[in-house]
């Protein structure tokens, strides 16, 4: 499954989805592929750990993927 953390700071990778975008899908179909995403329980704030994204992103990916940094690209980027 494809999974993508967008924030206010940073798009995709692609450029398709900017984080408006996703927060106005979400507003049109709140059960669609847009969803808001917490970031609670801070693991690293440095790289932009969080447990809560890393849960989301491992159900998300069905186990394909069990942490994402929001501040990296190099490691365990947050889209690709």
């Amino acid at each position: 499954a494809h999974v993508c953390i967008v924030t206010p700071e940073r798009l995709g990778l692609c450029g398709a989805v900017s984080w408006l975008d996703a927060k106005a899908t979400n507003e049109l179909d709140p059960n669609g592929p847009c969803q808001i995403v917490t970031k609670e329980r801070v693991v690293d704030e440095n790289l932009g750990i969080w447990e809560d994204v890393n849960e989301v992103v491992n159900q998300a990916s069905h186990g394909s993927l069990q942490q994402v940094t929001l501040y990296s690209i190099m490691q365990d980027p947050m889209t690709s």
